[in-house]
């Protein structure tokens, strides 16, 4: 569930400051820190205009890119499609998420795959975002977002993570009989964990009605068990936060219209299935893109 957590509402020019770690990966990853600061700090207006209504059904197309050391830098590429049901009330958005689909690039030659029902677990989420102006070029100013996986957190931004399996708040939110999530290593294997992913966007309205951005994201995966050992060994991740990308599209029918069976709903299953109709250009991973943060 997401909930709105005691961060500051921060500019598009000083979002980005933020170390983050890959959702998924063929193992757990170390914390690292998460530090979110700037000097442009935005105060939402009260008397202005809101944008025209965006109240409707968009697909949320997501592109991260983490830095994780196995002897040199790899890129690691990580692309989400998530339904997102807006409705706006002046200049203020609610949205409610529900993450359709994720793929993962390889590491070292192997693939991690999230089932569907790992997918599905952390739905729906919530999060407010604001429109504080008209027009081509208004900003988007996206409310924090809190995704988790395998955990019942009283307070999901700032509960510690559990350590072990044991901890009362690790739940099987996939339903397979193993703690936390399952995810398909490879094809050789399978990693319980818990996860929690915190991520914050920022963007502004394109000439073409989209709205696209920057992002940044925190993620902290403890491993609970692998059905082998390997699963579990950690690297060593470095946020390569300038490199992630999103863009919102509208798909209801005042927009793309996947409503394909005639309902009056675009489903995660509708956006999945006709994601060639809007396309999304997904970034090949690039080492030289984590130079930067090769060790000496």
């Amino acid at each position: 569930m997401l909930r709105s957590c005691c961060f500051a509402v921060l500019g598009l020019s000083g979002l980005l400051v933020v170390a983050c770690e890959p959702t998924l990966t063929p193992s757990g990853f170390d914390a690292q820190t998460f530090d979110i600061s700037t000097t442009d700090t935005v105060t939402l207006p009260t008397d202005v205009t809101a944008t025209a209504d965006l109240s409707g059904t968009w697909v949320l197309v997501t592109d991260w890119s983490t830095c994780v050391a196995i002897g040199d830098e790899i890129e690691l590429r990580n692309y989400e499609l998530s339904r997102i049901q807006i409705v706006q009330t002046g200049v203020q958005l609610r949205e409610t998420r529900e993450d359709c689909s994720i793929a993962n690039t390889p590491l070292l030659g192997m693939t991690t795959v999230v089932p569907p029902a790992a997918v599905a677990s952390a739905n729906p989420m919530y999060s407010t975002s604001f429109v504080p102006a008209q027009g081509v070029g208004a900003p988007y100013i996206g409310g924090v977002e809190v995704q988790t996986w395998g955990l019942k957190l009283a307070n999901p931004e700032t509960d510690a993570m559990p350590a072990d399996a044991n901890d009362p708040r690790v739940v099987d939110s996939d339903n397979d009989g193993h703690p936390g999530v399952t995810l398909k290593v490879g094809g050789v294997c399978d990693l319980y964990a818990v996860q929690r992913a915190i991520m914050v966007r920022s963007g502004s309205i394109q000439a073409d009605g989209t709205i696209s951005g920057e992002a940044a994201r925190h993620v902290v995966q403890v491993p609970l068990g692998a059905s082998q050992g390997f699963c579990a060994q950690p690297f060593s991740t470095v946020s390569n936060q300038t490199n992630n990308h999103w863009q919102l599209l509208r798909v209801d029918r005042q927009g793309l219209d996947l409503d394909i069976d005639g309902d009056g709903t675009v489903t995660c299953d509708e956006i999945v299935q006709n994601q060639a109709v809007f396309h999304p250009t997904w970034v090949d991973p690039d080492d030289t893109r984590c130079a930067a943060f090769k060790q000496p």
